[in-house]
């Protein structure tokens, strides 16, 4: 983070969160909305299956949110695990 040089155009800077669970790092995410301009725009890729344990207002501050689902409830279940569908679809819901 402290390599990204916010001077030049706070605006146009879009910081994307994804690789393996970015989730699971959500300390990260948190310092960087601290460090980085309020005018940064923020992407999560995400499973979505811990989502409903992350803060309203880490959700909200991003611009947008990718769910990784690969198919119908079979399909997803079996590249990312039983129930992981489910858990997935309550959430969107």
């Amino acid at each position: 983070l402290a390599n990204i040089d916010t001077t030049k155009d706070p605006e146009g800077l879009v910081i994307c969160f994804y690789g393996g669970e970015p989730l699971l790092k959500k300390n990260l995410i948190e310092k960087t909305f601290e460090i980085l301009p309020k005018e940064t725009k923020y992407c999560l890729q995400t499973n979505g299956t811990l989502l409903k344990f992350i803060k309203q207002e880490i959700v909200n501050r991003m611009n947008t949110i990718l769910i990784s689902v690969d198919g119908d409830e079979k399909v997803t279940d079996a590249y990312r695990g039983k129930g992981t569908w489910k858990k997935v679809l309550i959430f969107m819901i």
